[in-house]
């Protein structure tokens, strides 16, 4: 059971942070650019505190400051203590006997983190032996060995020989948390240190994470742009943007009653797994530039809630029954909430849900074709059976084959018109695989492919040319979709003319297709890199909406937006569907964003699909055991369903596709199989589940387009 831990922060803090600022060198001269601007924090013993906001809001500038970790270009002023120890302007070498041993840190990206030509065991070694010169290599390597077992990987011996490219991204994490505590130390800084993670690895370093401060009483804070993450982890939150801290409070309040119109505004632009599946409500605009901040509250611009004095005066940071020397801590020992906004006493006493104070955008709720029933549409997309495999060569000169990787291995899928189809599972599941297999129209290595009822298999060079309108797809990151030498308007018409239409049509086409997508026509001119992300992604669904397609192939369109950015791109891509009549084969690794966009979805394991049907009858009653550990490991913005839930943690990460699998390629990693008798497991061992109607419903009636590939799938 997921559980946060409840502190009354009495007591002198740990850590102390007080009016921290950075600045950066601007370019060539220019005046510096503020990156943090008076930030005030405090830790306590044993606390775990979140810090969230948007991409720029000076969240890791600020971890890092308290580190010593910036470059040489930034200037830091302020006050960081550790105890009473003032670590701004330390020596380095001072400073450097700090980290590691009173305070340490987990990076995002644990690949750049550790040194790729050292092994992991020889790593660990040294962050063990630099705080304790007296400790030898083997007891080293011994402590080295335990670490590895407390975070869970396993085999621990053989892996302290591993070098880092031998790890998969879960178990470099695991690793990175482990060279962390090596020392036991006070304070952990984590920053983001799951968001590369696919859902169910995330549960397990998070897992690793409390497992890490409950062995050393570490107190621990959280950086990330996940609220779920910060409501199932942390005692207090901090809300940052435009460098400083604009609201603070308990975890419990400040999700309940948000006082800081951006805290409500991130609240309400999260989709929700056990949300309903209306509008998001997206924050408007952007933030400004760190370097052209306009006088007053930052937000101003963006905010519902403006008034003239907003933008005369930056408000500051204040709150209920606040004692003075401590900003995060009321009169009583109790945590205060604090934000920074005139309107904040109003907010308090209203205690508004966001779309009482955000305007809610006018979102279709389906398109014509909805009302008809699925059977009697037509099919957009039809896939059985599906299979692709790789070549596994060895050699640097003269190849030679010695095996095959199984990226795809028997994938069925289902897309009638208007309908959008949700398709899940971790990383290496098959899913990219599957999506170029589409793209390419023409004969799969085995099963069939059908579009639009045509068999691309039996598709001509020139047939497949023109069928190419009727598929696009839109990519993940749109700033590398994109060609940066191309202004916006040649971008949106390069489909157009690869289509050899007049050049009439295009002139038309385009105004069009950028207001249809909310952007400015008159921007056409711009080049890609003057557009926020968000917009770029727009930019990327015009382009792909260009020559009117009937399927459009959506490749984790969101995953690089900020969360208030998403809202937007989500509500737009479910009015075009219900504006064109578009169908959506929509890859996520996100079940929130499937649960809220989609209308049927299907889980991938190891190539293959492993369940399908209705997103409501998926995700309410999930039959395979895979499914229901994804959806488990999804976590909430509420504290409160948080500590309620129950976690189902998978062991390890999916086996090698370079191995074909007898019988259920899940088993190895199955709590469902784990738990059987020798009898039963036989069959789990032998025979290879097939994808067949998953049971009866809750009420007792059959769900015939609900299947599982379990021969468990009621557990």
């Amino acid at each position: 059971m997921t559980t946060t831990a409840t502190t009354t922060a009495t007591g002198t803090p740990l850590l102390r942070v007080r009016d921290l600022r950075v600045e950066f060198t601007g370019p060539r001269g220019a005046d510096p650019v503020p990156a943090v601007r008076g930030v005030d924090l405090t830790l306590h013993r044993g606390e775990t505190l979140g810090i969230v906001g948007e991409s720029g809001s000076g969240k890791s500038v600020t971890a890092l400051a308290v580190l010593g970790l910036l470059p040489g270009t930034a200037r830091v002023r302020g006050s960081v203590r550790l105890d009473d120890r003032e670590l701004i302007g330390l020596p380095g070498r001072e400073l450097a006997a700090v980290r590691g041993r009173r305070i340490a840190m987990v990076f995002q990206d644990p690949l750049s983190a550790f040194t790729p030509v050292y092994r992991i065991g020889d790593q660990l070694v040294e962050a063990l032996r630099i705080h304790r010169p007296g400790l030898d290599r083997a007891a080293a390597r011994k402590r080295a060995a335990e670490l590895l077992d407390l975070v869970g990987i396993p085999a621990p011996d053989r892996a302290l020989d591993s070098f880092p490219h031998e790890f998969s991204g879960g178990m470099r994490q695991r690793a990175m948390i482990a060279m962390a505590v090596a020392n036991d130390p006070d304070v952990l800084l984590a920053d983001e240190p799951t968001t590369a993670l696919d859902v169910t690895i995330q549960a397990q370093v998070l897992d690793v994470l409390r497992t890490a401060r409950r062995e050393t009483g570490a107190a621990l804070v959280l950086v990330s742009h996940d609220l779920g993450v910060i409501a199932g982890m942390a005692d207090r939150v901090a809300v940052m943007y435009a460098g400083r801290v604009v609201e603070t409070a308990g975890v419990d309040e400040l999700f309940a009653a948000p006082r800081h119109p951006y805290t409500l505004g991130l609240v309400g632009a999260v989709p929700r797994l056990d949300g309903n599946r209306g509008p998001l409500v997206p924050i408007p605009g952007t933030p400004a530039p760190m370097a052209e901040l306009p006088p007053g509250c930052p937000f101003a611009a963006r905010c519902p809630l403006v008034e003239d004095r907003c933008r005369t005066a930056e408000p500051p940071l204040t709150g209920d029954g606040t004692s003075g020397s401590d900003p995060g801590t009321g009169a009583d020992g109790a945590t205060a909430h604090l934000a920074a906004c005139v309107r904040a006493g109003e907010l308090a006493e209203r205690r508004p849900a966001p779309t009482e104070v955000y305007p809610v955008p006018e979102v279709p709720a389906a398109s014509a074709a909805a009302p008809v029933p699925r059977e009697q549409r037509p099919p957009v997309l039809e896939v059985e059976g599906l299979t692709k495999t790789f070549p596994l060569l060895k050699g640097t000169v003269f190849k030679r084959r010695i095996g095959s990787v199984h990226a795809v291995d028997g994938v069925e899928l289902s897309i009638r018109e208007g309908e959008t189809l949700g398709l899940v599972g971790e990383s290496g599941s098959g899913k990219s695989t599957t999506l170029f297999e589409l793209l390419r129209l023409a004969a799969p290595e085995s099963g069939r492919i059908e579009l639009l009822g045509r068999d691309t298999a039996a598709l001509s060079r020139a047939e497949a040319h023109r069928m190419r309108s009727d598929l696009q797809i839109v990519f993940q990151d749109p700033m590398a979709s994109l060609d940066p030498r191309m202004p916006v308007g040649d971008i949106v018409a390069e489909p157009l003319r690869a289509q050899r239409a007049a050049k009439e049509e295009i002139a038309r086409r385009v105004p069009e297709l950028l207001r249809q997508v909310g952007l400015d026509p008159a921007h056409a001119v711009r080049y890609p890199h003057q557009f926020s992300g968000g917009q770029r992604q727009r930019i990327s669904i015009a382009r792909a909406l260009a020559v009117r397609p009937r399927l459009l192939v959506l490749d984790e369109p969101v995953s690089a937006l900020d969360v208030s950015i998403q809202a937007g791109v989500l509500n737009l891509l479910q009015s075009l569907k219900a504006e064109l009549g578009l169908s959506y084969l929509f890859v996520s690794h996100d079940l929130s964003v499937i649960r809220h966009l989609a209308d049927r979805v299907s889980v991938m394991y190891l190539g293959r699909t492993v369940e399908q049907g209705e997103v409501s009858a998926v995700f309410d009653r999930p039959r395979h055991p895979y499914t229901r550990a994804l959806l488990s490991a999804v976590p909430l913005p509420d504290p409160a369903a948080e500590r309620s839930r129950t976690r189902i943690l998978l062991a390890g990460d999916p086996p090698s596709p370079t191995v074909r699998h007898t019988g259920c390629p899940f088993r190895a990693r199955c709590p469902v199989y784990a738990g059987l008798d020798e009898g039963s497991r036989g069959r789990c061992e032998t025979e290879a589940p097939p994808l067949t109607t998953a049971g009866p419903a809750a009420a007792g009636a059959p769900e015939p387009d609900h299947r599982a590939a379990c021969h468990f799938p009621e557990g």
